[in-house]
């Protein structure tokens, strides 16, 4: 999946490895991110818990393999079951409308 974002590589940056603002976008609508913690660096870990609309809470946890700043950012699941639970409840859509919302953020970012 390829999005291009209109704004500088610095702002993409921050909103992508800024724990407090990628709580901010990295959902969907009627989401909520009521725990978002990164140690961005090659090994670090993200945790992340994803609270949907109806209350059920997802926590997903990632370890980052390549940071590169501001070009390049891989995280991957440190669970294989849990991507697939990830994909099983659609994972992809919401992060389809987290893309939406990222621009949005971005958007007061840039001022």
């Amino acid at each position: 999946m390829v999005h291009m974002l209109d704004a500088p590589r610095e702002v993409v940056w921050q909103a992508f490895t800024n724990p407090k603002l990628a709580a901010r976008w990295y959902d969907g609508r009627g989401f909520a991110n009521p725990v978002c913690e990164m140690d961005v660096r090659p090994g670090g870990h993200w945790h992340h818990v994803m609270r949907t609309p109806d209350g059920g809470e997802h926590p997903l946890h990632f370890i980052f393999v390549e940071v590169l700043k501001p070009e390049r950012l891989v995280a991957r699941f440190t669970s294989i079951g849990e991507r697939d639970l990830a994909v099983s409840w659609g994972f992809a859509a919401v992060l389809r409308e987290g893309i939406g919302r990222m621009r949005e953020l971005l958007a007061t970012l840039q001022g």
